[in-house]
């Protein structure tokens, strides 16, 4: 499924409306967003999976409150509870975002995926976006699909879920700047390279798990790193 410049509509206007979409692609070619998803009627949160990839060109949305984005696969079937949704990175795979990207719109949007990576010269605004970069489980309870204070993320209460063998990365580029309310970013077993700006407003959270690599997580803004909102150095983060 690609998003042409034009956009999509999903028409949620009907008297049972739902509160979850979710747009999977079964293909072997990535899912290209270059315009608006747009949902009609009651707001309704939005999953858009691709098992191949994800490139996000100045895409937008609209009439949601909340956006994942999972370059894998999606499971709904009882894992914990009924009700539990289980997301899946692909190995290997890739979430690319180009171009002049404005989330301020969405309270929260949410992109999962082995390697996250902002192009050269882009410019991402939101209210509060999170990265989940690496291979493991991920698991959102449909009840609560709203509240993001109650999605799990077992690789870092069960390291041994976690591939040890894979290198993922978290890279900004050249040129791009990331501006939010509220950043978090989580990194599993691979390196996270800056060399772009992220402003924080307010929050940064950034969770690090078997790291390789770190370079400048905030750039032109401290020498140290900021930390959970308290700037620490390197070193401490890595303990």
């Amino acid at each position: 499924m690609d998003i042409g410049k034009k956009g999509i509509y999903f028409n949620n206007n009907i008297e049972l409306s739902a509160k979850l979409i979710i747009a999977e692609i079964a293909s072997k070619e990535k899912t290209r967003l270059f315009g608006e998803l747009a949902i009609l009627g009651s707001k309704a949160a939005i999953i858009i999976a691709n098992p191949v990839g994800i490139n996000c060109i100045s895409c937008s949305f609209s009439g949601t409150d909340r956006v994942t984005l999972t370059v894998g696969k999606i499971n709904s079937e009882q894992y914990q509870k009924i009700g539990d949704i289980k997301l899946i990175q692909s190995m290997n795979k890739s979430m690319r975002f180009s171009g002049n990207i404005n989330f301020k719109n969405i309270k929260d949007v949410e992109v999962l995926a082995y390697n996250n990576i902002i192009n050269a010269n882009t410019q991402i605004k939101a209210n509060s976006i999170t990265y989940r970069t690496g291979s493991m489980p991920f698991f959102i309870e449909y009840d609560h699909i709203n509240n993001k204070n109650t999605h799990n993320n077992l690789a870092y209460f069960k390291p041994w879920l976690v591939d040890d063998f894979g290198y993922s990365k978290f890279q900004v580029k050249k040129g791009s700047q990331i501006s939010a309310n509220e950043i978090n970013i989580y990194v599993t077993v691979g390196s996270f390279r800056n060399e772009g700006e992220i402003d924080i407003n307010s929050l940064f959270y950034f969770n690090v798990y078997k790291i390789r690599h770190i370079g400048e997580v905030i750039h032109r803004i401290t020498k140290d790193y900021q930390f959970n909102n308290k700037v620490v150095s390197q070193s401490e983060i890595l303990r």
